[in-house]
Order: structure tokens, then C-alpha cells, then sequence
């Protein structure tokens, strides 16, 4: 008697009986289903586990029953763990598919007249020998899964590092290592992503240049480290200041470069009047110059159109803020605030003025108190009301001229507002002979000539003039004439008229023309403009009754 025999009596009577019916068993095995929801979850065909290594298995184990092959030394083990870890299968589920074949072929045998009649020494057999398989099977996965798992660890950390150090190239390449800005390979690059975004969504988007113009003599003369002082020294006041710009960078080493967002020049043009006032008390010379993002143009004209601008500025001493704005009301200090404030130490009453919508908000004054950095005056009803911190006040002074100052605290209850920051204002709305309005947004309005129309955008009219902005110049010309049809709303309801009209003046701005156009009005399209006028100032007495 063989020592299988001996330790086995019952498992091998019944052998051949299981190498008949081993793809009826190992079918079973994989239908179970527990098995069935690891094979669903892991993606693993039972068709395929079954012949490639169910029927194998049971194979082997009858070749260890009958002596062939040594216990807990399967051949299709290593290969059934490598498929499995390629499944992503964990030791627990393992663990089970090897539960679940012990329970397929124990539900199988104890069906047989020999296993029945001695069941407790049947399942101690085949706990020995399955026990003893089990444990070389998961020997073999446990050593396996923790050399994977170690090599997927340090495939990991290894990974990680790569990407901290692509992180760190790629800062390299586009931070500037001095002051931490983005470098000028990146900000323009930035720009060309901004330009899609602005194009989809209707934004204007404006480039501001800051410079250094001394900073060479300020290296040979103080050395570099202090050269990179000042450097760093711009860079946080400029990100210190206002935060609501898209971008800031370090175009070269003097020079800086601001993206901003507005929708008007205007506003764009304060933006960097108000950066030149915030560190113009630095002892280094700044030189500063705004410019419009033309989208049909490329990036690096747009740089040139600003460097252009910037050099002007670092060359002429008269210019503060450069720019090829058109439609601005540019900024002037005065070299000397006193010089305004000393002039009105020797008055008692000045004429004020606040704009409200264009229309002039007349007083005259009384001035209350003088330093010399700012002025309080009494203001009227109307001016309290529409008075905002900010906003301009404007004078005009005999041996000045037009100046403007900013509100920077209005007093209710005592009629006073308080003023600094004075200003030479050259294109001062004081000089205007005619009230004129803002045209609605629902203004429209077109050219004819020689048969065509031109779409135009109404910017502004009085009584006499209305100024248009039209996409190109054309054949029009300062005396040329052509007729205008306009249609505006006036209190809901929409009028039409034409007129004939002479260009007056004629202005490059970005993006198009802007003509200043006479209107020959006959009396009827005389009284519609009146009308529309009126009740531009209608709704301005709504606004000041409310």
C-alpha cells in the first residue's frame, strides 16, 4: 500500500472517479457565486479561468493523491497568481477562490457511497490536503503581491519625483527668479490665451509697461544687489497695489509688464494714473504707458507698439503716462499742489462744477478751509447728492487755467466736500459751449453715400454736432458730405429721421474712426433732438428726486 493510500484511504478510492468528472467540477467552481462576483468585478471570462487553470488545478491535485506530484508544489500556481495579480486581485479574494474550490469538489464527493458513509474522516482528508495546497498557494501569492506592491511603491515614488522635478523645469522656465513674477515667454504666452477668451466674450483687454529707465546707472553707480533691490522693490508695489489685473510680469530686466480688463479707455488710462500716484514717491524714476490689445494684430507688434510708447515716455519729461489713447482726458500734475492751493488762499468764494451724466452741476462756492495738499468747500444740494468719492470736481483759475481735484470725503449734513489731488485738466469739459449727451444703447444709426450704408456707432451729440465711430475711414474726409439716418427711443417711443451732415473733425481711435459730424437740421428733426435732450435731463431730475 502506497503512503497515499495510508494518509488518503478515502480521497483515493474516489480518484478516478474525480479525473472523470474533473470539467464537471471545476464548472462548478467557477459558477459559484461568490466566485461569480469576483470574476465580474475583476473582469476575468470563467470559460477561460476554468481551462486555463481550474481543470489544471484539479489535475494536479489528483497527480498528489496518486503519488506523481509533490504536495503544495503546483506548477500552475505560479502562473495562476502572476494572471491574477494582473486582475488587480487582492490576498482576501484568493483566499476565497480557494475556499470555493474546496467547497466544489467537498459538495461533489460527498455524493459518492464511500465519502457518505465515513463523512468526518472524508473532510479531515481533504482539509489536510487542501490546507497544506492553500498554503502554498497564497506563499506564492503573498510573496509575489509584496514584491509587486514594493515595485509599484517605488514606481510611484519615482514618478512623484519626476513630476516635482517637470514641476520645478517648468518654473524654472517661466518664473522669473528675482522677484517671482511670470517671465515675458510667459506672460505672452498668457496674453494669446486671454485674446481667445476676450474674443468669445466681448472683453477689452489693455497692456500697461512700467520701466525703470535709470536702473543701468543705478547698478554701475550703487552695484547690482542694490540694482536688484529696487527691482524687487517695484515688482511688490506694483502687486501690492490693485489685485484686480489679470497678469503681471517681468518683461526684461527694467521693465514690467499689466494685463489689464476694462471696458473703456478711460478707465484703463486711471487705472495706471493711480498706480503712478500710489509709488510715484520712490526715489528711483518710473516710466509708465497703457496701450489697447489689438486682437488682429500679433503679439509681438502689440510689444513693439508699447515699447514704442515707453521709450517716448522715458525720453520726454513732460509725459507722466503715455498712450495712443484718443478718447481720454489725459492726467497732469501739477509740479507743486501749493501752487493751486496757495491761489486760493487769497479767494473766499470759488465756482465749482460736477458733472452728473454730462450735465454740468453749477455752484458758487464758499472755501471753508486751505492746506497745503487739500481744500474744503461747500457744495450745493444737487452736487452732495451727486458727488461720489473719486469722482472729479472741477475750477477754473485765472492764472492756472482749467483744474481738476478728487472728492475725498463729502460731508452731508454740512453741505462740504473736502478735495485734493489737483490737476491740470486740458481737455476740460469747462470749455465745452454745448451741453451734450451720451447716446443710448438702443441708439442706432447709419451712413449713406453714393448708394451704400455704413453701420456707425453714435458716441455723443448736442443740438448741433453728433459724433460717430465708424469701422473705416473710407473715402470720408474733413468737409465730406453724406446723410445720416438715425433712430432713437425717446420715453418709449421709437422716432426716425434723416439729415444731411458735414465731418467736422476726424480722429484715428482703436479699431475705427471717430467723426465729429454738423447736422443741417430742418425744424422737424431740430425739435427730435431737442426732445431726445430734454429727456435726458428729464431722467437726470428723476434721478436727483429719487
Amino acid at each position: 500500500m502506497s503512503s497515499t493510500q495510508k494518509l488518503y484511504p478515502y480521497l483515493f478510492s474516489v480518484v478516478d472517479d474525480i479525473e472523470k468528472h474533473k470539467v464537471y467540477i471545476a464548472t462548478s467552481w467557477v459558477k459559484k457565486e461568490n466566485i461569480t462576483d469576483i470574476f465580474n468585478k475583476r473582469k476575468i471570462s470563467p470559460k477561460k479561468f476554468r481551462d486555463g487553470y481550474g481543470v489544471p488545478i484539479l489535475e494536479y491535485f489528483i497527480a498528489v493523491i496518486k503519488e506523481e506530484k509533490p504536495l503544495g508544489d503546483c506548477p500552475v500556481m505560479s502562473k495562476l497568481v502572476h494572471y491574477l495579480l494582473k486582475k488587480d486581485i487582492t490576498p482576501q479574494e484568493v483566499f476565497n477562490i480557494c475556499m470555493d474550490f474546496r467547497s466544489s469538489l467537498r459538495t461533489y464527493l460527498f455524493t459518492k457511497d464511500e465519502i457518505i458513509n465515513n463523512p468526518l474522516s472524508f473532510a479531515d482528508e481533504i482539509a489536510r490536503i487542501m490546507d497544506a495546497n492553500l498554503s502554498g498557494v497564497l506563499n506564492i501569492f503573498t510573496n509575489i503581491y509584496k514584491d509587486t506592491k514594493l515595485k509599484l511603491q517605488q514606481l510611484e515614488s519615482q514618478k512623484n519625483k519626476l513630476l516635482e522635478e517637470k514641476e520645478q523645469i517648468q518654473e524654472d522656465v517661466s518664473i522669473d527668479k528675482l522677484t517671482g513674477l511670470i517671465n515675458y515667454i510667459t506672460f505672452e504666452k498668457l496674453i494669446k490665451d486671454k485674446i481667445n477668451n476676450a474674443l468669445k466674450n466681448n472683453i477689452r483687454l489693455f497692456l500697461s509697461v512700467i520701466d525703470i529707465p535709470n536702473l543701468r546707472e543705478i547698478n554701475l553707480e550703487k552695484g547690482r544687489e542694490f540694482g536688484d533691490g529696487v527691482i524687487n522693490g517695484v515688482a511688490d508695489e506694483i502687486k501690492t497695489f490693485d489685485k484686480e489685473y489679470i497678469a503681471l510680469g517681468r518683461l526684461e530686466g527694467e521693465r514690467f509688464g499689466v494685463l489689464l480688463e476694462s471696458s473703456k479707455e478711460q478707465e484703463a488710462y486711471d487705472w495706471c494714473v493711480a498706480l503712478y500716484k500710489n509709488i510715484s514717491d520712490k526715489d528711483e524714476k518710473l516710466a509708465y504707458c497703457i496701450t489697447e490689445v489689438d486682437y488682429a494684430e500679433a503679439i509681438s507688434k502689440l510689444f513693439l507698439r508699447a515699447y514704442d510708447l515707453i521709450d517716448e515716455a522715458n525720453t520726454n519729461e513732460e509725459i507722466i503716462i503715455n498712450t495712443d489713447f484718443r478718447k481720454i482726458i489725459p492726467f497732469k500734475e501739477l509740479s507743486d499742489q501749493s501752487e493751486f492751493t496757495n491761489e486760493l488762499k487769497k479767494m473766499k468764494t470759488i465756482e465749482s462744477v460736477l458733472y452728473y451724466k454730462e450735465l454740468p452741476l453749477n455752484n458758487e462756492s464758499t472755501i471753508k478751509e486751505v492746506t497745503s495738499q487739500h481744500i474744503q468747500i461747500t457744495a450745493s444740494k444737487k452736487q452732495i447728492k451727486m458727488a461720489k468719492i473719486g469722482k472729479y470736481m472741477y475750477f477754473k483759475i485765472d492764472k492756472l487755467g482749467n483744474i481738476k481735484a478728487t472728492v475725498n470725503s463729502i460731508d452731508e449734513d454740512r453741505h462740504r466736500v473736502s478735495l485734493d489731488t489737483f490737476k491740470f485738466d486740458i481737455h476740460s469739459p469747462l470749455d465745452r459751449k454745448l451741453y451734450r449727451v451720451k447716446a443710448a444703447d438702443d441708439f442706432r444709426a447709419y451712413i449713406r453715400d453714393n448708394n451704400r450704408d455704413y453701420n456707425v456707432e453714435v458716441l455723443d451729440m448736442n443740438n448741433k454736432y453728433i459724433a460717430v465711430e465708424i469701422d473705416r475711414k473710407r473715402n470720408f474726409d474733413i468737409d465730406a458730405s453724406f446723410v445720416l439716418h438715425v433712430r432713437m427711443i425717446i420715453d418709449g417711443v421709437a422716432y426716425n429721421f434723416e439729415t444731411t451732415t458735414t465731418i467736422k473733425r476726424v480722429e484715428k481711435v482703436l479699431g475705427g474712426y471717430k467723426f465729429v459730424l454738423f447736422c443741417h437740421l430742418d425744424t422737424k428733426n431740430e425739435e427730435i433732438i431737442q426732445e431726445y435732450l430734454a429727456s435726458f435731463q428729464r431722467n437726470i431730475i428723476k434721478d436727483f428726486q429719487k
